[in-house]
């Protein structure tokens, strides 16, 4: 039963700072691995009638201490690295997408719409004289060109 536990307990630990700042990291690495080298100084051969078992857990526990919070300081500062490094990837690759797409001699050009002049001569209808003038009319309207 006793294996079990420490089964089920050890990952849990290692997994446990993955969402923390590096402080909190390698305190939760301090304290993660404190209780586990205390525990396996207690599990350690105290010696001759049992005189020698407060030493191995005091040992156990600083060791495990000082490897638990360089594990947990390392790890997070590994994270950090990898997320940092994501996120400069990310925005080379937006740059090169907005320069791909917008590169200054390809911009979009608006192509002005095709008119026809039409002179009127002068028009009398019903009671309305008409003076000449010059209709203009759209042939083809404006659109854009790349």
């Amino acid at each position: 039963m006793k294996k079990l536990k420490w089964i089920c307990f050890l990952p849990m630990m290692i997994f446990v700072h993955a969402c923390a700042t590096p402080g909190e990291a390698t305190g939760l690495g301090a304290g993660a691995g404190a209780v586990l080298g205390g525990g396996v100084g207690a599990i350690a051969n105290p010696g001759a009638s049992g005189k020698g078992r407060i030493k191995n857990i005091v040992i156990g526990t600083a060791a495990g201490a000082a490897l638990g919070a360089g594990a947990g300081y390392g790890a997070q500062k590994f994270i950090e690295s990898r997320e940092n490094g994501a996120f400069e990837k990310g925005k080379a690759d937006g740059r090169r997408r907005l320069e791909e797409y917008s590169s200054p001699g390809e911009e979009p050009s608006l192509l002005p719409a095709k008119i026809e002049a039409v002179y009127v001569d002068d028009m009398v209808r019903g009671n309305l004289f008409i003076p000449a003038h010059v209709e203009y009319r759209i042939v083809e309207p404006a659109r854009w060109q790349r």
